[in-house]
């Protein structure tokens, strides 16, 4: 999952790996406000956060969440453990989220493009079900949608636990990544150890 993702942090570890996560992160949060100064620079960057679990990649997240707030819209999905999840599960709850920032922001025309988007994913059925074309073309207009969120504001992508994430929403991901490099963007995510590919 690192790939195309420019930094790739790991959580402290041992018996204080906990309040570290929630004190000692000083390199880290440099590191995400270097990030966060290329993103306002318009700079489409990435960042994965791994570690083992229990570790505390998202309480780190949220604090990272916390130091964006203000500077740029936060958007968070998390992908769950345990659940049969449609394809893209991690897409469509972002783009919901997308949807209401922008009903809330008078952005109909955007809203409506992600209700789109979203729309043609449910239609499609299973991860199985989609072509390869088919996938590239909802890949290249997620990327162009984000590409126009982004335009409006600039925007903070956070994924919580992204191993669990269906393939399909990885590989839109690294679409996105490599789509937007010069959109003000920045990705978030975490991933335990060990679970996601180089």
């Amino acid at each position: 999952m690192a790939s195309g993702l420019e930094e790739n942090l790991s959580a402290p570890r041992g018996e204080s790996a906990t309040r570290a996560a929630l004190v000692g992160r000083q390199r880290e949060l440099q590191v995400f406000d270097m990030l966060l100064r290329d993103l306002l620079d318009g700079a489409g960057r990435g960042l994965v956060l791994t570690g083992e679990a229990g570790i505390g990649k998202t309480r780190l997240l949220r604090a990272m969440q916390a130091r964006a707030t203000g500077v740029a819209q936060v958007f968070e999905t998390r992908c769950l453990e345990g659940i049969t999840a449609p394809a893209f599960a991690p897409w469509l709850h972002l783009l919901g989220e997308f949807a209401s920032w922008a009903d809330h922001s008078s952005e109909d025309e955007m809203a409506a493009a992600a209700r789109r988007w979203a729309a043609q994913v449910a239609q499609g059925g299973e991860e199985r079900d989609f072509a390869v074309d088919s996938r590239f073309a909802l890949f290249e207009e997620l990327a162009n949608l984000v590409r126009r969120f982004c335009r409006i504001r600039p925007v903070v992508l956070c994924f919580d636990d992204i191993h669990l994430a269906d393939p399909a929403s990885v590989l839109a991901l690294r679409t996105i990544l490599a789509r937007v490099r010069d959109a003000r963007l920045l990705v978030l995510v975490t991933c335990r150890d060990g679970r996601h590919e180089g």
